[in-house]
């Protein structure tokens, strides 16, 4: 992963912790904030609209737009962030759907493609350096930020809580 600046991190960041009345949005649910990279929660969001597209409608490209939307407005947002952690996280996010689909009887049937999306992703070429928004270029592996992520003490983020 490439280092980032630690700040405020929600961990447990996806669909159903943002509250929506009008216009107004509200985060809730902070009970593993933390100091970590930003990236672990827009990867967790974005991993969590593809699972969320297969578990509702059969596609994991279903919720594809409102995916890309998000992670571009977060980055624009997010000079400091590299995009290539973003993607990392997503794949993690969903590995981690994997152990959920097991556990949960109504998500079974979502394993085995879970499984292959993630061998799908992590299959692909490395990234070639992305242009950020701020028109600098990030390459997977690597970064000129410096700072750790603080992620200790890593528990289930999935929003679930039992079987």
């Amino acid at each position: 992963l490439p280092a980032a600046a630690p700040c405020g991190i929600h961990r447990d960041f996806y669909p159903d912790q943002v509250l929506v009345d009008g216009r107004r949005l509200y985060l809730v649910d902070f009970d593993l904030y933390c100091r970590g990279d930003p990236a672990l929660d827009a990867g967790n969001f974005a991993g969590h609209l593809i699972e969320l597209g297969l578990r509702r409608f059969g596609d994991p490209e279903r919720l594809r737009p409102v995916e890309r939307a998000f992670v571009e407005r977060f980055l624009a947002l997010s000079a400091e962030t590299a995009p290539a952690a973003v993607d990392i996280y997503t794949t993690l996010t969903l590995a981690r759907h994997i152990s959920l689909s097991t556990q949960f009887h109504s998500r079974r049937h979502l394993t085995e493609r879970l499984l292959e999306i993630c061998e799908q992703r992590l299959r692909r070429p490395p990234a070639e350096p992305v242009m950020h928004p701020t028109g600098e270029r990030d390459t997977p592996g690597e970064s000129d930020t410096p700072g750790e992520s603080d992620t200790s003490g890593e528990s289930d983020t999935s929003g679930e809580r039992g079987p």
